[in-house]
């Protein structure tokens, strides 16, 4: 004989369970409404399933109830949506310091006044070039087409790149500091030159930098004259020193040469003109 021993939980937790059971199987079968959806709502267009499911089409009454059940529904969201209001997720508000660094970044004071010259119409600069326009180094005569004080070099492309680095250091009570030569004015001017009996001694002359006695000797210029002029597109750094040499096997033997501009306490650094 074999005896089956039971304990069941007390009556009062037994009827929570029932209660809590067909609480969550209603609510599970019924859709969530977020807004009253009673107005689109068409009598009969749930009969096909009902008729399946051997019920009968639906009768007027049943669309009535179905209708204020959405009412219903969409309602008592808005009354949940309402207590838990207070609930909802949001952004920590900005403290005084978030409030005085986004004045200062956009007001009249600090990284804000720089705005003018991105949107002031005044701003502008001497010459406009057009997408059209083109400089053709064949304006370079060659006696002044030159790099480290050689001249009448065959160039096939250059570049230029002037840095004068600013560092923002602080908040103050006017905005932030600006340290304007925090770094030194640099400028510098790569070149593919042709290879050939004018530029075959570079490699000597970057090892030895034999030239540096001399600033006429140290010259870089790419001009179509000995001064600079308006409405011609042309450069000049008074005095270099190499910072680079490096064949560059292209259709014929080339140099990229690399120079530095350096300051010899009379003339200017660099000057450019277009």
């Amino acid at each position: 004989m074999v005896t089956e021993t039971r304990t069941l939980p007390a009556e009062f937790i037994e009827a929570l369970g029932k209660t809590y059971a067909d609480t969550l199987t209603k609510t599970v079968g019924t859709p969530i409404t977020t807004t009253d959806v009673s107005g689109q709502l068409v009598k009969g267009e749930l009969d096909a399933d009902r008729i399946a499911q051997g019920l009968k089409p639906e009768t007027d009454a049943e669309f009535e109830a179905r209708k204020a059940g959405a009412k219903q529904t969409a309602r008592e969201f808005d009354i949940r949506k309402a207590q838990m209001a207070d609930l909802a997720p949001t952004v920590a508000g900005m403290d005084q310091l978030q409030r005085d660094a986004i004045t200062k970044a956009t007001g009249a004071t600090g990284l804000g006044a720089y705005q003018q010259y991105l949107t002031d119409a005044a701003t502008t600069v001497d010459t406009t070039f057009a997408a059209s326009e083109n400089y053709f180094m064949t304006n370079f005569v060659a006696g002044y087409r030159k790099v480290y004080g050689v001249a009448d070099l065959v160039m096939s492309s250059f570049s230029m790149t002037m840095e004068n680095p600013a560092t923002f250091s602080g908040v103050t009570s006017s905005g932030y500091e600006v340290i304007s030569r925090a770094g030194e004015f640099s400028v510098t001017l790569d070149a593919t030159v042709k290879y050939d009996d004018l530029t075959e001694d570079f490699f000597e002359k970057f090892n030895n930098q034999t030239q540096q006695g001399a600033t006429a000797a140290q010259a870089t210029k790419l001009n179509h004259q000995a001064d600079l002029a308006a409405d011609n597109f042309c450069i000049s750094i008074p005095k270099t020193v190499l910072t680079n040499v490096a064949f560059n096997e292209a259709d014929v033997m080339m140099l990229d040469l690399s120079v530095k501009g350096v300051g010899d306490g009379s003339n200017a650094l660099v000057e450019v003109a277009c």
